[in-house]
């Protein structure tokens, strides 16, 4: 027989100081971002990226899977749209295949998915010198971390304190299915460039090797690291 004790649980104490380390640093480093861009400082690209990354790890929900399309958007996307090369011509801008591919091998080898921010923080600062591009990787994998660690020890005794109550542990069940429709929302956004080129030779060719590779990776005992090499070889050959 199972005997739960009747002694009252001792409420563990909420640090504060974590959520407002948290909100202080995200809009310091959005104001520090918005001048350096406006007043064209030299290093603006330091800022900018410092607070690209630690507003991506303070939003992002559903693993660092859902981080790629955002990376799409920011380094991708908003480079190419006329108004926003206006108001900052010196936006980050990354291309959209070093992108790719850079995901591609992080996917392969082991780690967290989040690692990729070092990878696109290299990348955003190689022009500008071997320094400048180290500095972008330690900013990237430092600034995507930062967020969730805060929120981590703010939240972690409010879990405590409230796991205990069934309507909490019934909304985890909502809080799963909204990371899995995330995430699938970013699925269709990486697909969307696949589907709307399915008339042409490239898009026809991207759709036989997505078959492909989820195919092989279903029934085969291949491992993943092998499977991105060969994609590589095929993309090269393609």
């Amino acid at each position: 027989m199972l005997f739960r004790s009747t002694f009252p649980q001792k409420k563990k104490s909420i640090k504060w100081i974590n959520i407002s380390l948290f909100v202080v640093l995200f809009i310091t480093l959005g104001i520090l971002s918005e001048i350096a861009r406006k007043y064209e400082w030299d290093n603006r690209k330091f800022f900018n990226l410092a607070e690209n990354n630690y507003r991506f790890g303070s939003i992002v929900f559903g693993g660092g899977d859902v981080l790629l399309p955002m990376m799409l958007d920011q380094y991708v996307a908003r480079p190419t749209d006329k108004k926003i090369l206006q108001k900052n011509p010196g936006i980050i801008s990354i291309e959209k295949n070093d992108l790719l591919t850079g995901y591609g091998i992080l996917k392969a080898i082991p780690g967290p998915v989040f690692s990729f921010a070092s990878f696109t923080g290299g990348i955003a600062l190689q022009e500008q010198g071997f320094y400048s591009h180290l500095l972008g990787c330690i900013i990237g994998s430092v600034m995507i971390f930062l967020p969730g660690i805060l929120l981590l020890f703010f939240f972690l005794p409010v879990w405590s304190n409230l796991k205990h109550h069934v309507v909490f542990l019934r909304a985890l069940e909502g809080i799963y299915a909204v990371g899995v429709g995330v995430m699938a929302a970013a699925f269709f956004y990486l697909s969307k460039d696949v589907v709307l080129s399915i008339q042409t030779k490239e898009g026809l060719s991207s759709i036989f090797i997505i078959l492909l590779t989820a195919t092989i990776l279903l029934f085969s005992k291949i491992p993943p690291p092998i499977i991105v090499m060969i994609t590589l070889l095929a993309g090269l050959i393609l």
